[in-house]
């Protein structure tokens, strides 16, 4: 085999050896697209369910508000319970005072 030959077989297994890794790196490029896409995909997702843990978030501190509020009511409404066993409890002395 001459050097020209050989030179040749060379440069022909560098080109099909080149033309193996073109054809894997546009695979790779395919496949990191359709990565790339998957990942917006996610992030859209992300996005909405952060936007519904905002309005679930909103609602909560709403029903916290009104808990709250209940939450005084009832205290309130214990307060009115005790004065009136209190003063019940007076009444009944005094009843039985007078018998």
């Amino acid at each position: 085999m001459t050097d020209n030959e050989l030179l040749l077989a060379i440069s022909n297994m560098m080109d099909s050896k080149l033309e193996h890794i073109q054809k894997d790196i546009h695979e790779m490029a395919d496949k990191i697209e359709i990565i790339e896409i998957k990942v917006e995909n996610i992030e859209i997702r992300v996005e909405k369910i952060e936007d519904r843990l905002e309005v679930v978030e909103g609602r909560v501190g709403i029903i916290d508000g009104r808990l709250e509020k209940i939450e005084d009511k009832v205290e309130k409404i214990e307060d009115q319970v005790e004065n009136i066993d209190n003063r019940l409890e007076e009444v009944e002395s005094r009843v039985g005072k007078i018998d």
